[in-house]
């Protein structure tokens, strides 16, 4: 079985940049990421910032096809369509 890995954000976003990849194979559960976001308000004397919690798609962040695989069996399936 393929267990969770993390970050996949981050990973998305460098296979992205390399732009040699379309599609970014991806555990169960992990196509969506939990991203925290600072929002501030004020100015340099008084300034307050709390993080806010965001669901990200992963797809839609990085415009990378991202398909939710749990086995290892699976995933070579997906490698090695033609077409």
């Amino acid at each position: 079985s393929i267990s969770p890995v993390g970050k996949i954000l981050q990973k998305a976003k460098a296979l992205k940049k390399d732009g040699r990849f379309t599609t970014f194979l991806v555990p169960v559960t992990e196509s969506k990421q939990t991203v925290y976001v600072d929002e501030c308000i004020g100015n340099a004397n008084a300034r307050q910032c709390i993080s806010q919690a965001k669901v990200v798609d992963v797809q839609e962040e990085t415009g990378l096809r991202v398909i939710e695989v749990s086995h290892a069996k699976e995933a070579y399936q997906i490698m090695t369509q033609t077409g």
